[in-house]
Formats: C-alpha cells, sequence, structure tokens
C-alpha cells in the first residue's frame, strides 16, 4: 500500500453557496465527491460481490472498527482491508463508538428515549458497557471477555487495518447523548469543544 498520497481538489463549486464537487485522492483510488459509498460492516457487503459494487458505482466501503478489532492483525497481516476483503479501492472505518455504547450503556438501555421521562440509568452490574473518563469498559458478546475501547485504540485499530479514511470516536461526545453520568459530568466540569 503506498503512503502519503492524500489529496482533494475542489472540481466545481455552487456560486453563492457552500456545496461543492471535488475527487479525494487516496492510496487506494480516487473518490468523486459527493460520493456513493457502500457499507461493508465486517469489511464485506452482504449478499453483493465486489465486483457487482464496482459496477453500480460505488466508489469506497465504509466498514467498522468495532466489528473489525477482533481480526485487525489478520487483516494487517493480509494486505490491510482493501486487499483483505477484495474490495481494492478506497476505504473509510467508522470508530465503531456506537456500537460499543449500544452494549448497554445506551439506546434506551440506559436512557429513556421519552423525553418527559427522568434521565435514569441502568444499575452498572447490569450493563454491558460502562462509560469511563478514556473510553468504554464493556463485555464482548462475541467473544464473551471483558474489552475497552478508547479514542487511542480505535485510532490504532483503523490504522492497524489500513483503512484510508479514519473516523475517530470522542468519549465524552457520544457519552452525552446516552450516559447520565456523562451528562452530570459535562455539567459539572469544563466544557468541551
Amino acid at each position: 500500500m503506498s503512503q502519503n498520497k492524500f489529496s482533494f481538489d475542489i472540481n466545481a463549486r455552487i456560486p453563492n453557496q457552500l456545496g461543492r464537487a471535488g475527487t479525494i485522492h487516496t492510496p487506494h483510488g480516487d473518490i468523486q465527491t459527493p460520493a456513493f459509498m457502500c457499507v461493508g460492516t465486517h469489511g464485506h457487503v452482504k449478499f453483493l460481490s465486489m465486483e457487482d459494487l464496482h459496477a453500480i458505482g460505488a466508489q469506497a466501503m465504509l466498514s467498522n472498527g468495532y466489528h473489525l478489532r477482533n481480526i485487525s492483525p489478520t487483516i494487517a497481516q493480509e494486505g490491510g482491508l482493501a486487499k483483505w476483503s477484495g474490495w481494492n479501492g478506497p476505504t473509510l472505518t467508522d470508530s465503531g463508538g456506537f456500537q460499543v455504547m449500544s452494549l448497554g450503556s445506551g439506546i434506551g438501555k440506559v436512557v429513556s428515549m421519552e423525553r418527559e421521562k427522568e434521565v435514569v440509568n441502568t444499575p452498572k452490574k447490569e450493563r454491558l458497557a460502562l462509560v469511563q473518563e478514556d473510553g468504554i469498559q464493556f463485555f464482548d458478546p462475541f467473544t464473551q471477555q471483558e474489552d475497552f475501547i478508547g479514542p487511542k485504540e480505535s485510532m490504532e485499530i483503523q490504522c492497524r487495518i489500513g483503512a484510508d479514511h479514519h473516523m475517530l470516536r470522542r468519549t465524552h461526545s457520544l457519552a452525552l447523548h446516552y450516559n447520565k453520568e456523562a451528562v452530570d459530568a459535562q455539567n459539572a466540569g469544563p466544557e468541551f469543544p
């Protein structure tokens, strides 16, 4: 895989507006923006071959760092996400923060989604995920083991698998939506940018 071949060219602008079209250049190919990205959460798109995806105009594949974390050493050994998956095109990985939060510290399991109800957390001993200052400690339902992902670990996974674009996960910004303790800490502490 080539390194440091990233750039962005603006090809057209909407006069007096923010809209624009451009080209993102990556080591695995170009992406014309706006872009259609296929979602291959686990490094592949169910029910479609990579050839089919190219035929319908998909320009990049979006995968999930959380779902790929346990096999990331294998992906790295086999040449990175684009080669390992057979996509051989630009890749983007999401941090997996939403998936970790949904293991029990959010998505209605902790905070009621009904605005008129008071925000109440599930007792800590019943949660699969606990938000901490430096990340999220969670019980992995696939491996049946305790695990931890913070912003640093998330970026290490995404870098290890050689994705072209990485999405950063900020513990506090996600926690604010789903965790009463994080909301309380935010209200008591300094503001985050």
